[in-house]
Order: C-alpha cells, then structure tokens, then sequence
C-alpha cells in the first residue's frame, strides 16, 4: 500500500469521514451561532449521516434518504456536497468500507460474508470498490490488520474487538 508521509490517502478518507461525523454530532447541541437556513441544512446532513449508518447494511438510495427528510434528492446531493465536500454515494462507499474494515478483525466472517454485511451482495463489485477506496485488495488489506502495529493504524481509536467465545 501507498504511503504519503505519516497516513495513506484512503486512512485521510476514513479519519477525515469519522470527525465529519463527530463535528456534525457535536454541532447538533448548539445551533445558537447559525442562522436557521444553515440549520435546517445541517440538520437533514446530519440526518443522513444518521441514515446511512443504521442502514449501510441494507441497499441504501439517495432517494430513500430524501424521501425521509421529505425534500428532493437533487437537493440532498447538493446539501450533503456542499457541506461534507464528498458526494453522497461516495460517503456512503467509504462508510460501508470503514465498516468491513471493522468485520475483517474477525477471522471468523469471510469476505463474502463482510461484503453482505455491509450491504453488497456482490463480492466483486464490493472487492473492486474497496481497492478504489482503500488501496489494496481486501483479501491483502486482511493480511496487513494480521500486522499488529498496522492493524492500529487503520482501526478507530478506543475499537474494541469482538470477543471469542
């Protein structure tokens, strides 16, 4: 795998995706210093970000989400740009990522049982998306969480593992 200085770029993707969420948590407690036209923008982000993580799981549209913030899709693609600097379905590919990263920790799970979990049913299309999005074949990225010191530096601080029966 690539490395650019102290984290690859895929590490920047998921680091960068994890305290966008965290920004947007923490912005939802005092909205006293936005106007209530940057509110309401933040909050239906914030509903997606929200969305998207009870349901990577599932087959997840744009238009599923819209539908439930009652507002158009071409409105929540032009939101969700514009406030997170990724579109949508490229949030939604790098979240589901970050989460089979998380299942690979598990030797138990197969990766065509991880590419289900997080909501690909087609392995193919789930190890061609996560060599886009991580930068290595998901079978090799395995093998280097294998590493101690670089299983730590692609999991999130405070993770703690499943635990074997």
């Amino acid at each position: 795998m690539e490395q650019a200085g102290m984290f690859s770029r895929p590490q920047m993707n998921l680091l960068m995706s994890e305290l966008l969420i965290h920004l947007l948590q923490l912005s939802d407690k005092d909205f006293s210093s936005y106007t209530q036209k940057y509110s309401a923008q933040n909050m239906y982000v914030m509903s997606a970000l929200q969305y998207i993580e009870q349901n990577y799981a599932d087959k997840i549209e744009v238009g599923d989400i819209a539908d439930q913030l009652h507002i158009s899709s071409r409105y929540l693609n032009k939101l969700f740009q514009k406030h997170t600097n990724m579109t949508l379905l490229n949030y939604i590919n790098v979240f589901r990522m970050n989460q089979a990263i998380l299942l690979m920790t598990d030797p138990q799970l197969t990766l065509t049982e991880i590419a289900s979990r997080v909501g690909m049913n087609d392995s193919q299309h789930f190890s061609k998306l996560f060599k886009s999005v991580i930068g290595s074949s998901p079978s090799l990225f395995r093998k280097t969480l294998s590493n101690e010191e670089q299983r730590q530096e692609w999991l999130p601080l405070g993770y703690q593992e499943p635990q074997k029966d």
